[in-house]
Parts: C-alpha cells; structure tokens; sequence
C-alpha cells in the first residue's frame, strides 16, 4: 500500500517538448482522488484510461506494464 494518483490518465499529464521533437512527461496534476492503495491500481487505472476507443488495446497495455516493470 501506498499513495496513488488514481486518475492517472492523458488530461492529467503534462508534457514539454524534448529536443528533438518528442514529446516528454514534465509533471502529473490533479491530485484530488489520491488514496492509499496498492501500487498496481496506478498501473490499472491509466491503462483502462489508455484502451478507450483503441482497436490493438493489448499493444498498448503490453507496452504500459513493461515500462511500469
């Protein structure tokens, strides 16, 4: 258990452009769902978040849990 953002999702990340042009995660807001939780509840949150609408969801959520391990 610890402090979650539980509401981790692309409306509450902000980003600055890198020097190259890439996109670069700068900060995190909105902290006004924070509890205490088990840490994977981060991870599932922002990957129900990241699969909305997508056709290859796996993909995605492959590509989230490794970068989260």
């Amino acid at each position: 258990m610890q402090a979650i953002h539980n509401d981790l999702n692309d409306y509450n990340l902000l980003a600055t452009c890198a020097p190259l042009g890439e996109p670069e995660l700068s900060g995190v807001i909105d902290f006004g769902d924070m509890l205490a939780a088990p840490v994977v509840c981060d991870v599932a949150i922002a990957g129900a978040y990241l699969v909305l609408g997508q056709r290859r969801p796996l993909e995605l959520l492959r590509a989230l849990v490794a970068g989260y391990a």
